[in-house]
């Protein structure tokens, strides 16, 4: 059972490496089911087994994607550590990732545009920032050395503005892959905003 059960997966993971790769070079719009097909390798009654539709591979994918995201973020917290390392740790980690593979950016921005038109991928984003956010507003709130409730939309406000950040190194990815130095660089502005919320450092 823990072999069938293990190449079902593997399958199911076949489509969506094919799926993820066409949407992120052809879009979702210009990438068909026969596309996913070839590409996969797989038998189209074996695609349709595993899925019904090409929203329903997307809706996948997203799941997967975000899935993963949350895993390697919780990981970094988990370890106790200086909020500021956790923050580079993580910001790094990203930056690599994308410069590693630059259509994963893309393929971000293209599932994340279905979310009009498919609110089951829209609501997953949705959650999945809101998740994000109150993670880096933790941090945040771990950088200014402060529990109380008084500092908590400072925090709330860092933590939208790192995202955004972020967010905005992706889109430039995606349009312009191969820039040198981008964990430096992301890093580097991220730094920016934790040395505006940051305690002061008193001259000796």
């Amino acid at each position: 059972m823990a072999k069938q059960n293990d190449r079902r997966e593997g399958r199911r993971n076949e489509i969506l490496d094919a799926a993820a790769a066409l949407f992120a070079t052809s879009g979702y719009h210009g990438a068909r089911m026969d596309d996913i097909v070839r590409r996969s390798g797989l038998s189209k009654g074996t695609l349709y087994w595993y899925f019904s539709s090409k929203e329903e591979i997307a809706t996948a994918l997203v799941d997967r994607e975000l899935a993963e995201q949350g895993v390697a973020i919780e990981r970094v917290l988990a370890v106790e550590a200086d909020p500021r390392i956790q923050l580079e740790t993580l910001v790094r980690a990203f930056a690599n990732g994308l410069a590693e593979n630059p259509d994963a950016a893309r393929l971000t921005l293209e599932l994340l545009s279905l979310g009009h038109s498919a609110p089951d991928i829209g609501r997953r984003f949705v959650e999945h920032h809101r998740t994000f956010l109150k993670q880096i507003e933790g941090i945040a709130l771990g950088i200014m050395g402060e529990d109380d409730a008084e500092r908590a939309p400072e925090a709330a406000a860092a933590s939208t503005a790192l995202a955004a950040l972020v967010d905005g190194f992706a889109l430039r990815v995606a349009m312009n892959p191969g820039e040198p130095d981008l964990a430096d660089r992301l890093w580097a502005a991220t730094n920016l905003i934790v040395e505006g919320i940051a305690p002061s450092r008193e001259p000796h």
